[in-house]
Formats: C-alpha cells, structure tokens, sequence
C-alpha cells in the first residue's frame, strides 16, 4: 500500500469502530462483541503502524515452555537453526528475516544486548552453528552477557512467508510469563545428556515465597509486553493434550485475546485419530473463531509422506494470508466486514444502537474512498453505499 490514501481510508474506518469501543466502555455487553471490535482496532492500527515504521510484518510465536514453538518454526523456516530441549531462555527475542543478498546456505547472525551494544555480525556456514550462538546469548546458564535480541539473516529462498517480507520472531523471553511447561514435558528428552537434564530439572523445581514468585510474575509479564509491543500478529502455541494452566487462560484473556492470534495446536500426532478434538476444546476455551485456530504436527512436517497431514501447508497458508490483510488493502476490506457484520448482529439481538458508529464517521470514510482514484476504492464505496450499515446511519 504506497498510496497515502489507502492509508487514510484505513485511519477514517479506524474511527468508526474506535467510536463503537467507546460507546460501549464499561457497560455489561456480552464479551465477544468487544474482543471482535478490539481486533478490528488492532489491526486498523497495526496498517498504520507498518506504514508509518515503513517496514515488514513480524509474526510473534508465543506460549508457555516446551509447546513446540521453535519446532514449529523450524518447519516453517524449512531449516533447523532454533534450538529445541535447550535449556531456559531468558529475555531474549529471536527474530528470522530474508535477506536476497545472502548466499543460500549461508546465515549472518547479529547480538542486540539490553544496553544497546551490537555485536559484530557473524557468518556462519551450518544450522548447527546458528544453534549454538542463539544457546551462548540466550540461556539461562550461558556463560557469555545475556542478548535482548538475536537476528538471523539468510537467504530463505523454499519460506515463502519469509520471501513475502514477513519476519518470524520466537519470543522465549515471553514463556514464563504465559505459564510453565505442561506436565507430559517437564521431563527432558533421553537424547539430551543427563548433565543438562538435570540442570533443567533444578531449574524448574526451585521453590520460592509467595512474594517472590508474584515479584517474578510480574517482571516476567511486563517483559512479555514489551515484546508484543514489537510484533503485528500474534501465533499462540498450545499442546493438544494440555491446553493449560489458569495462568496461560489469564494472560491470554488479559493481553491477547482482543490482538486477533492465530491458535496452534501443536502435537497433532498425539492425539489424530484418537477421541479427543482439542482444536474445538481450544476454540471453546479461548473464545476464538474457528477460522483462526489450527491443527499441527511437527514431527509430521520432518517427512514428506506425513507432510501433507501435518498441518504445515494449511498454517503457511493462513501466514501468508495475514501478511496480504495487513499489508494491503484486502485487511481493510476485510475489517471493515467484520466490523458491519458484528454491529448488525450485536443491533438485532441486543436491541441496542450504542454499537452503531456516528453517521459523520461513515460518511468521510465514504468521501475518502471515493477521492482515492484506484479501482478497488471505488468499488468499496459503492459497496459502503449499498451496505446495511449505510442505510441505517445515512437514511
């Protein structure tokens, strides 16, 4: 979206479901109606933000430990370069981007620290190396300074959501905050060796007072903000057979569930087949539509038989869907029948026009559609004008 119009357009329909949030602040309405408005602002504003910051759409991985995020973004990255059964990460965010100039094969790799020193870029020439610098910088027990953020630059010419200009972020540093790792997976893996297991066992078995541990929640919380401040689409990881604490339902009905996420389901080959259907248990259980709530299997997605039933193809797909909505003008198309859809609905069956934006809000957005000389635009006011929305606000 290069045209400064398409991004006024974007900012007057903005307007209008900002008008119906605060129409409708603190009084008693059934909470589906808000989360669906506050994903409409979210992303409305997330349009300008890019704009504004003239840059790519980060997509933030985020969930308690070991749900399988770093798996699931090595799948979609097409290469193993995130550590998994690693020992705890700390405040580090790791973020993925294309780069056109590197050579296929080859990964620059660039240290952020807290203080704001960068590290010189290193070039390294195996996954396995990547691996280790992202445990050097990111751990709990590294040796070296702790990193606030580790970028990988590669030529990622088999991602195509990475090829689309998106940038995939694993937000490790988040974890804590969400929740604590399921109990099928608190126990390390045979393969890694007994030393580390064991440090990993001492790690998540520290007792601590009450105080501490509300004193811990609460930096690990304003720390998990920090970072969704920093991403425009939030993927939530949760286990098929351990959709969580009460500590991973608040945070996500506290700080996530008005940001529109996408809902993963990991460890579909655990539980396929079987009686148990934990993507309707999730949608259910966090109040999010079915559209945007998915079913996956890493360990299906290593091997080219299992790869079509793993859910890869589908979660790439919804991926690349969501950076064509917010980057261009379909989002705003998109948004926009959301909003009408959910107002109408919320109209008939509460018998309530609080909802309704003011009619001098719908009418410059029509104006601004009809001054904007691009096809589409005059077409979407054509189809404003002939809306439901429009003739009960512009009679």
């Amino acid at each position: 979206m290069d045209n400064d119009k398409v991004y006024e357009a974007a900012e007057f329909l903005h307007v209008m479901v900002r008008s119906s949030l605060e129409n409708l602040e603190n009084r008693n309405i059934p909470k589906g109606y808000l989360a669906n408005l506050k994903g409409n602002s979210y992303y409305l504003n997330k349009i300008s933000e890019l704009r504004e910051r003239n840059s790519r759409p980060k997509f933030g991985v985020f969930g308690p430990p070991k749900r399988g995020k770093s798996s699931m973004l090595n799948r979609l990255i097409g290469t193993d370069i995130m550590p998994v059964y690693t020992l705890p990460m700390t405040r580090t965010s790791v973020e993925v981007h294309h780069d056109e100039t590197c050579e296929i094969g080859i990964w620059k790799v660039m240290v952020e620290f807290p203080d704001g020193r960068i590290a010189p870029t290193e070039t390294m020439k195996k996954p396995e190396e990547v691996c280790q610098k992202i445990q050097q910088y990111g751990t709990s027990k590294a040796k070296d300074e702790l990193a606030e953020k580790i970028e990988i630059r590669s030529n990622f010419d088999n991602c195509k959501i990475l090829k689309k200009r998106g940038i995939l972020v694993d937000t490790p540093g988040a974890e804590a905050a969400i929740g604590k790792p399921d109990p099928e997976n608190c126990a390390k893996p045979t393969t890694e060796p007994e030393e580390q297991q064991s440090e990993n066992l001492d790690n998540m078995n520290t007792e601590s007072s009450s105080d501490e541990n509300d004193q811990k929640r609460e930096e690990d919380t304003k720390r998990a903000m920090e970072i969704l401040k920093t991403v425009d689409v939030v993927i939530f990881c949760a286990h098929g057979n351990y959709l969580g604490s009460q500590q991973e339902h608040d945070f996500y009905n506290q700080h996530l569930s008005g940001l529109r996420p996408l809902i993963v389901i990991n460890w579909k080959d655990k539980w396929e087949g079987s009686n148990k259907d934990p993507v309707a248990e999730a949608v259910k259980l966090y109040g999010v539509p079915w559209d945007r709530t998915l079913s996956f299997s890493s360990e299906w997605a290593k091997y080219e038989k299992t790869r079509e039933k793993s859910g890869l193809v589908e979660l790439e797909k919804k991926i690349l869907s969501e950076i064509e909505y917010i980057t261009s003008h379909k989002g705003i198309e998109d948004c926009f029948n959301e909003y009408e859809r959910n107002i109408l609905n919320y109209r008939s069956r509460e018998k309530n026009e609080l909802i309704m934006p003011y009619a001098i809000h719908v009418m410059n957005f029509y104006q601004c559609l009809t001054k904007t000389d691009e096809k589409w635009t005059q077409d979407f006011a054509q189809k404003l004008k002939a809306s439901k929305l429009w003739s009960s606000q512009l009679k």
